[in-house]
């Protein structure tokens, strides 16, 4: 799935770092997944997207719970610049160096399935019966495309 169109654009895409207090050179956007609970990636749960045009790194910080961390290509990149690019959660302070643009992502946990299989066994009136309960839970994790 994908943005498809103006709606989606205004109810997904926030700039934050906006009016008469915002930081000169920095732009700053975020784009939610789960809107009207429509999941658009199974990898992300939110992007926040820093566009650091100054002369000088800049550290932006914004009240949040999600723990994120620079988007996997960046991280791996040969850049060494951009992999300077950090998120510190116990403050919420996200780090861009300058003259740089740094993808973070929220990570959007996989799904977890459980099932319960419940065996009785076959007995006389008035004798004990055992129950065995089986508890199976799976954990998988997406193949992700990168």
């Amino acid at each position: 799935m994908c943005i498809r169109d103006r709606d989606d654009v205004m109810s997904r895409v926030t700039f934050f770092n906006t009016g008469p207090d915002q930081t000169p050179g920095l732009i700053v956007m975020f784009i939610a997944d789960r809107v009207g609970g429509v999941n658009l990636d199974p990898y992300h749960d939110s992007v926040g997207v820093f566009f650091n045009a100054s002369d000088e790194a800049q550290a932006y910080q914004m009240p949040t719970s999600s723990e994120y961390h620079l988007h996997e290509v960046q991280a791996n990149s040969a850049d060494p610049i951009v992999r300077t690019a950090t998120f510190d959660r116990s403050t919420g302070t996200f780090y861009v160096p300058a003259r740089t643009t740094a993808v973070f992502t929220a990570y959007d946990p996989p799904a977890i399935e459980a099932s319960i299989e419940v065996t009785p066994t076959t007995a006389l009136v008035g004798s004990t019966v055992d129950v065995q309960v089986l508890s199976l839970i799976h954990i998988s994790e997406p193949t992700r495309p990168y």
